[in-house]
């Protein structure tokens, strides 16, 4: 029976550089460990989750399959050798303030008057990091007959501002609405010309 020891001296405590996280975006992480060392990384969420190894420095970095959405996630860092719980790293969306977000009513900032067939810019506030979506339609009426005939889904972001740019605007009823871990909400309207 032989018996094999990692040499003491080579092993490096692990470390999680501190992470820094923007919803919409894709997951980064990095670090040092034991060089050449086995890392194995697993999150709560959908392509946060990969085996790698350090180079001979010791340095790794990972980086997630998806842009990642939400308020916050965690992400468990171990070294497999060392087959120990590892190092969990909240990651956590931050307001314009650095601070977490808090819900803010939806609101929309922009004129509502447009120019049948140009382009209309529409802009809000809402919660930092929601979903917003602008549905806009024009039930039974000229030139463009029918129900939803244009919808598009933006991010607010930091600061909870948004916009979207709808082209070659004939429709005239507009819904907008908010969707987030901290709440929902909507506002509807018509545009005036």
């Amino acid at each position: 029976l032989v018996q094999l020891q990692a040499d003491a001296a080579s092993f490096k405590p692990l470390t999680v550089d501190a992470p820094s996280y923007v919803p919409g975006q894709k997951v980064r992480l990095s670090g040092t460990a034991t060089p050449n060392g086995a890392i194995n990384i697993l999150g709560n969420s959908a392509g946060i989750s990969e085996n790698l190894t350090a180079d001979a420095d010791g340095k790794w970095s990972f980086e997630s399959r998806y842009a990642v959405a939400g308020l916050q996630h965690q992400v468990r860092v171990r070294q497999t050798a060392a087959n120990d719980a590892g190092i969990l790293v909240q990651l956590q969306a931050s307001d314009e303030n650095g601070e977490k977000p808090v819900f803010r009513p939806l609101a929309v900032t922009s004129d509502t008057s447009y120019v049948p067939g140009g382009t209309t810019r529409l802009t809000g506030t809402a919660t930092s990091w929601s979903q917003v979506r602008v549905a806009l339609s024009n039930p039974g009426g000229k030139p463009v007959p029918g129900a939803n005939v244009w919808t598009h889904t933006v991010m607010a972001g930091a600061d909870g501002a948004w916009s979207v740019e709808i082209p070659n605007h004939r429709l005239i009823s507009a819904k907008v609405q908010q969707y987030g871990e901290l709440g929902n909400g909507t506002v509807s309207f018509d545009f005036t010309r």
